[in-house]
């Protein structure tokens, strides 16, 4: 019998987790650890290491990120005579969004064949061997959901930004961390930093910059 390493993934199921990855991109919750606001002692680019480790106001507390509101601000910023979003805005909003639904599919196919959804119906019942297998398989689900996210958003805008995106890789000065704790916090933590760069004016000064830093951003993660 031939074994298939392939699986088919329907359309019909990612159009029902297309409403969850929108949410996400109006509104996630990141607490920045304490590494990470002290990634600017050793930075390459004191400017936006110092900017990335303060994007919490200097405070312990989480506060809201919306991408979405973010592009907007930016349409305004950078097009002001433009009534509807740009075409590019557009492509690199729609192109994170179905990224981000391929990587819940991804996540929650995980769940199923690895045993996790089993695992996280009896999490309050489970002996210790139980709850390390039920942390590490948390962390694997989370780590396959952001590498597909990013695979596929590089997959959606490889005709839509630039050639050369050597400047814009010297702009970027890495992403402070990454959260595995969990599909939310892994989520959430990715578009934090993403937002918090989109934000800085030094990174983006024209719409072909945000398709550019978005691939840029991706292929780091």
């Amino acid at each position: 019998m031939e074994h298939n390493s392939t699986f088919p993934i329907k359309q019909s199921e990612l159009d029902m987790l297309r409403d969850e990855a929108t949410s996400y991109l109006k509104s996630v919750q990141w607490e920045q650890g304490q590494r990470a606001k002290h990634k600017d002692k050793d930075a390459k680019d004191e400017s936006i290491l110092l900017y990335l480790s303060r994007a919490n106001n200097g405070t312990n507390t989480s506060e809201i990120t919306s991408v979405s509101k973010t592009i907007l601000e930016l349409k305004k910023r950078l097009l002001p005579e433009s009534i509807a979003i740009p075409v590019l805005l557009n492509q690199t909003l729609f192109a994170v969004q179905e990224g981000i639904t391929l990587g819940i599919w991804i996540k929650d196919s995980y769940y199923d064949a690895s045993g996790l959804s089993s695992l996280n119906e009896r999490k309050s019942t489970l002996d210790n061997s139980g709850k390390r297998e039920y942390e590490s398989k948390m962390h694997t689900s989370t780590a396959f959901m952001l590498f597909s996210t990013a695979y596929n958003i590089l997959h959606n805008l490889k005709n839509v930004a630039s050639d050369d995106l050597s400047v814009m890789k010297q702009k970027f000065a890495g992403i402070p961390e990454v959260s595995f704790m969990s599909p939310l916090k892994g989520i959430a933590c990715m578009l934090f930093y993403y937002d918090k760069y989109l934000s800085h004016p030094d990174i983006i000064k024209s719409d072909k910059d945000v398709a550019d830093f978005t691939v840029v951003y991706f292929e780091a993660l």
